[in-house]
């Protein structure tokens, strides 16, 4: 059920709408509530669609998602004394989040604190390409399948 109303409050007279359903109150906004799925829900779907489609939900629903890819670079500093000029394995290692923005390549230096918080966002990226791949061919497949 929808619920409209209007409020007085210091002079402003503040609309607001309202959805009442299963007992939650959601704010109403234009056509939809506030927090309708962005992803809409169909029921023609069968069941691997429905799954694919609740995935990229939950997907999206944790905080977190970058475009890229992580380097990592191992480098010789400027130290003469430094353990790194006489042992390859004992490079400084540094990671890099490789992508392109506007067409140009860009490396991103990434801190260490920052490391696990980042490959987790890259790694959500790419869970979310992939399913909105197989749902993009699902897509198609009943596109080619239609009738005429």
């Amino acid at each position: 059920m929808r619920v409209r109303g209007d409020s007085h409050s210091d002079g402003w007279l503040i609309s607001f709408d309202y959805l009442i359903c299963n007992d939650t109150i959601s704010p109403w906004k234009g056509n939809r509530p506030y927090n309708e799925p962005v992803i809409p829900r169909h029921d023609g779907l069968s069941r691997q669609e429905r799954e694919l489609y609740s995935r990229a939900r939950q997907l999206l629903n944790e905080s977190g998602l970058i475009r890229g890819n992580l380097v990592e670079m191992r480098r010789v500093c400027g130290k003469k004394t430094c353990h790194c000029r006489s042992d390859p394995e004992k490079k400084h290692r540094s990671l890099y989040l490789s992508l392109s923005v506007d067409g140009k390549p860009r490396m991103v230096y990434i801190p260490s604190d920052w490391e696990k918080r980042v490959r987790e966002w890259a790694s959500r990226y790419a869970r979310l390409r992939d399913l909105l791949g197989q749902i993009s061919l699902r897509s198609l497949e009943k596109l080619q399948k239609r009738g005429g």
